[in-house]
């Protein structure tokens, strides 16, 4: 389950893995993740509470204190500097994405005419992996801040919006299947290379964003 307690999580569990097992602290951190861990599980079940916000407090000034002794950092930075390492490897990936987008766009553009029906696969292809990506941030990515969790949020929703306009253009490329002669409102080549346009506007703010 990622949520706004997942940044704990995986601040115990880097905290865990730089200490070592025969570090002295190490007995010390143990227990302070059950304390942590119990904390989170109730208010995941039960809602959060003024109560437990303070014991939660508590421990984690413990978990400063320890981590400041042992490892030279408080565990609010080992926290954001986890954050920081899902949110870059995010960005690595959209932006390889984005990439790939641009040398479809070009491709497509080269063959707009007849595209051949591998080229409507591929493309299909890569709406696939475009919307693994979009769920993988989704589940990875998480910010503390409020305001930005509400862009990427935005950001992510308008790149399923894209992917759907590119989906239906290509379906409708199948339908043709190279019979040009058949009248249409739209050119669905040039819809779908609208959208790809959309939707690499929308990688390079999301690129941004988790760079930042």
């Amino acid at each position: 389950m990622t949520d706004i307690f997942s940044a704990y999580e995986r601040g115990l569990e880097k905290l865990l893995e730089r200490l070592g097992k025969d570090h002295p602290s190490y007995a010390e951190a143990l227990t302070l993740r059950t304390r942590l861990t119990e904390n989170i599980s109730q208010a995941r079940r039960y809602g959060d509470t003024e109560t437990r916000r303070a014991e939660r407090a508590q421990v984690v000034e413990a978990l400063n204190r320890l981590t400041m002794e042992a490892i030279g950092e408080s565990f609010t930075q080992l926290q954001n500097s986890v954050e920081s390492h899902d949110a870059q490897r995010s960005a690595d990936r959209v932006w390889e994405l984005r990439e790939h987008l641009q040398s479809l766009k070009k491709y497509l553009r080269q063959v707009r005419n007849f595209p051949p029906k591998n080229v409507v696969d591929q493309v299909f292809t890569m709406m696939d992996r475009v919307a693994q990506t979009i769920e993988e941030i989704k589940t990875e990515t998480k910010f503390e801040n409020l305001s930005l969790r509400l862009y990427l949020d935005e950001l992510l929703s308008g790149a399923e919006k894209q992917l759907q306009h590119c989906r239906t253009q290509c379906r409708i490329l199948r339908r043709l299947n190279g019979e040009w002669n058949i009248k249409l409102d739209n050119d669905p080549v040039e819809e779908i290379l609208v959208h790809l346009d959309e939707l690499v506007e929308i990688l390079d703010k999301m690129t941004s964003l988790l760079e930042n």
